[in-house]
């Protein structure tokens, strides 16, 4: 549990960790990622398998790739998987959000349990993690609780998988950055979602930094291979369309923290991220190559002006 006012990265398996960083060397050719903003190649995990018109619509893009330079891109937030069985694309993703190097990350995520006080749950004790302390921004969690946005629970972030899974990626590919965590509850209103990502981005606006806001979602579950490709087509294109009267009625066959896409999409709007790449698409089965009942999906996804 929470260790002298530090946080632990419980759910670090030091095996994993690495074969996730090592395979994204080479996944999505991120050797031309490190080199240009504008290369973004990433190849989808099986995305054969999936319908012709499921695949059309979801398969990963590229952005501007001939004609772009390294300023005509400015990546301004995304959304990541948290399930670590999605180890390859967390890594890949995080180490193409790195030619930013932000000062911050903004990381929205569910809170699964539904437990504590507030729908909004953060708190400002910084991380240990293998490769050194990731530090809270303290300035911006402090602001979040004294405006009555959000509540500190320091068990929950510790335990809920879905940041502290997140954390060792994030100081192993930018190790000056600080982090501000964010539990959303799945209740959360639409319009506290909606206000939230405005929030933020005033806040870190005022406060002069550079920050990328991150969803940690993952998308359907407990679905056959073909169900979840057609639940993923639906839900990807609402987020594209910024249709959040669509998204915020999403269960779980569709995404599981449609508050944490609304506040993401939130912020990029304040922000003028009007543009968004998807970068990869997987599911459970592709990456074990098993055939299960019950499956889980992922995208990687960039939101960038220009």
């Amino acid at each position: 549990m929470v260790n002298g006012k530090m946080l632990q990265c419980r759910y670090y398996n030091e095996l994993d960790f690495h074969q996730s960083v090592d395979n994204a060397e080479s996944f999505g050719n991120a050797e031309s990622i490190n080199n240009t903003k504008s290369s973004y190649n990433a190849e989808s995990s099986g995305s054969t398998e999936s319908p012709d018109n499921v695949k059309a619509s979801i398969e990963p893009t590229d952005i501007g790739v001939e004609n772009s330079n390294i300023d005509s891109i400015k990546i301004k937030g995304g959304i990541v998987p948290h399930h670590l069985l999605a180890g390859e694309m967390i890594a890949s993703f995080f180490k193409t959000i790195s030619v930013e190097q932000p000062e911050v990350i903004v990381m929205i995520a569910p809170n699964h349990k539904g437990t504590g006080v507030k729908a909004v749950h953060t708190g400002s004790w910084s991380w240990q993690t293998p490769f050194g302390v990731l530090d809270a921004d303290e300035e911006i969690i402090k602001s979040l609780i004294d405006s009555n946005i959000a509540d500190t629970n320091f068990d929950l972030l510790e335990e809920e998988h879905s940041i502290a899974g997140l954390v060792p990626y994030i100081k192993y590919y930018m190790p000056d950055s600080k982090i501000v965590p964010i539990l959303l509850h799945g209740t959360y209103r639409l319009k506290d979602a909606q206000q939230l990502g405005q929030n933020l981005q005033n806040k870190l606006k005022n406060e002069n930094k550079k920050a990328l806001i991150i969803a940690s979602v993952d998308f359907s579950h407990y679905l056959l291979l073909e169900k979840a490709d057609e639940m993923d087509e639906v839900s990807i294109k609402a987020i594209k369309n910024r249709d959040i009267s669509l998204i915020q009625n999403f269960n779980n066959d569709y995404i599981d923290s449609p508050p944490s896409i609304i506040t993401l999409l939130s912020a990029m709007d304040t922000v003028g991220a009007a543009h968004m790449e998807i970068l990869d698409h997987s599911n459970s089965d592709r990456i074990t190559g098993a055939k299960s009942n019950e499956t889980t999906s992922y995208f990687t996804v960039i939101f960038y002006d220009k």
